[in-house]
């Protein structure tokens, strides 16, 4: 499997060679982790870091994510303008052989922001870093928006019918969203602190097999927003819910990053609540996790409109 691998990553990058400064003088292995049935391989040059990204997949649905991924990667970098295709990996090749699936794609520069548990006292450290990693997406993705975004709307009742055939009894909380319309947007579909690598104030998204050209706009913002909820829960031993509060309470570390942050790109409070309800149902229609969190913050955003300065 290894040699086969590198056999077609030194072949892809020979074909790619053309159109970047240098070549890819040797394609070392030099880390591999499985996760839920798929396996990551970092190819390196020389003593550089990686250059390429090999997706690899026996399972039939994780495969099946993976072509999608090649093909959002393809039409990203068609229909994207100039400055924010350069922080889209570029899709090299998909190969299909022998029930496997193998995504060949340019592996993107910086790292993980730092995220320390909630109920940790703040250091400066971290909160110029997430400070900084935060302005840098929320600003990436209010431009993905503002410069993809179409002009005709849509309504969006197939979200609110979806979750009320998962979640009948909520048909009281969901009513005040009936009827919406929005126009539709590219979004990544999971900005989640995992799929973002900082470096230099410059924010690039990896794993595109979410992304759609015709997503809820402002659906990536919304999406961090609540992503930082659970995430500050999770690592504070608190419920999605309880940790969501905590999160937006006054004086929270986390909350006034966000607050800040959101507020200097989204024009009206009314966007943000509208568009952090939808994200939020959609994500409790279509995902699942052991915990329920979803769900259960969904159904608490539905009942309290969300932190104060969420709501209309």
């Amino acid at each position: 499997m290894i040699g086969w691998i590198r056999q077609r990553a030194e072949r892809q990058w020979r074909e790619w060679t053309g159109r970047t400064p240098h070549r890819l003088r040797s394609a070392i292995l030099t880390s591999a982790r499985h996760d839920h049935n798929r396996m990551i391989v970092l190819l390196l040059d020389g003593l550089r870091p990686p250059e390429v990204v090999v997706k690899v997949s026996s399972d039939p649905v994780h495969s099946s994510r993976i072509e999608r991924e090649f093909s959002k990667l393809r039409e990203a970098h068609e229909e994207l303008p100039p400055g924010l295709s350069r922080q889209v990996p570029v899709a090299l090749d998909i190969v299909i052989e022998n029930n496997t699936t193998a995504l060949f794609s340019t592996a993107m520069r910086g790292r993980r922001p730092m995220v320390p548990p909630l109920l940790e006292p703040a250091t400066h450290r971290w909160r110029h870093e997430l400070a900084s990693a935060l302005s840098a997406v929320l600003a990436w993705t209010a431009d993905l928006t503002r410069l993809t975004q179409s002009t005709r709307s849509e309504g969006c009742d197939e979200i609110v019918t979806a979750y009320l055939d998962r979640f009948p009894k909520t048909r009281s909380k969901v009513s005040q969203l009936t009827g919406i319309s929005t126009t539709r947007a590219w979004q990544h579909g999971d900005p989640a602190i995992g799929n973002l690598l900082f470096d230099r104030r410059r924010i690039r998204l990896i794993d595109w097999e979410h992304a759609s050209s015709r997503s809820l706009p402002w659906h990536d913002q919304a999406y961090v927003v609540l992503v930082m909820g659970l995430l500050a829960a999770h690592q504070s031993g608190l419920d999605s819910v309880a940790g969501f509060d905590a999160l937006y309470t006054d004086g929270s570390q986390y909350g006034s990053l966000i607050q800040h942050t959101v507020e200097d790109s989204w024009s009206h409070e009314a966007d943000i609540a509208q568009a952090v309800h939808l994200t939020a149902m959609t994500l409790a229609t279509q995902r699942t996790d052991a915990h329920g969190a979803w769900p259960k913050l969904a159904n608490h955003l539905l009942e309290q409109r969300g932190p104060r300065w969420l709501r209309t």
